[in-house]
């Protein structure tokens, strides 16, 4: 449970950045694989007695590789739960 109220908003994020020292090209393999899955709300459960069921379900992932002359790479997710109950 992230919160017992169903006012407050599930939230996550990531951030990856890779630079190379003295602003040279970086050579080389930068690899990023980042996913994840939220279950929101709940909602009564009526085929079992063990309460609450999610209301949604949400996934995501997100992956990349480059490789070569790299001079910057940055990579910024966030998400935050809309859902009300």
């Amino acid at each position: 449970m992230i919160s017992s109220s169903n006012t407050t908003p599930a939230k996550l994020g990531y951030q990856v950045a890779v630079t190379p020292e003295n602003d040279e090209l970086a050579i080389g393999m930068v690899k990023t694989d980042f996913s994840g899955d939220i279950m929101e709300a709940g909602l009564p459960n009526r085929s079992t007695t063990k309460g609450k069921k999610p209301a949604a379900t949400n996934s995501w992932r997100d992956s990349a590789i480059l490789s070569g002359g790299i001079r910057k790479v940055q990579k910024i997710m966030s998400y935050e739960s809309g859902m009300k109950v």
